[in-house]
């Protein structure tokens, strides 16, 4: 019970302090500049999206996440919220079932799922 109700704390910790937080730049070499190239690096993009709360923006970025790789087993997690927040169950459903495939050893597929 402790150990939830941590998890939970650090979430909303989490999600305060991205929705409040400014846009992020870091200084990049000239030929990256264009955007997210990677799977990994659209996943991240639209999570940010979703904890500032555009799931249809994140949901973007993460469909091009998994059409980039679609063995990412966190984009399918992070889609599965997307997909809850945007209240599609059978969609989320599908995505944390996927993400289980891929990789059993991810918890927030599992959360998902339930």
């Amino acid at each position: 019970m402790k150990r939830r109700l941590g998890r939970v704390a650090l979430i909303s910790f989490l999600t305060a302090f991205l929705a409040a937080a400014p846009a992020l730049s870091w200084p990049t070499p000239a030929e990256s500049t264009s955007g997210p190239k990677t799977a990994s690096e659209f996943n991240w993009q639209g999570s940010l999206k979703l904890l500032r709360g555009d799931p249809v923006a994140a949901l973007a970025d993460l469909d091009r996440a998994v059409q980039l790789d679609p063995t990412y087993a966190p984009a399918y997690v992070n889609r599965s919220y997307v997909y809850n927040s945007l209240r599609q169950p059978q969609e989320a459903l599908t995505d944390a079932e996927r993400a289980i495939q891929l990789d059993p050893g991810i918890p927030e597929a599992y959360f998902s799922r339930g």
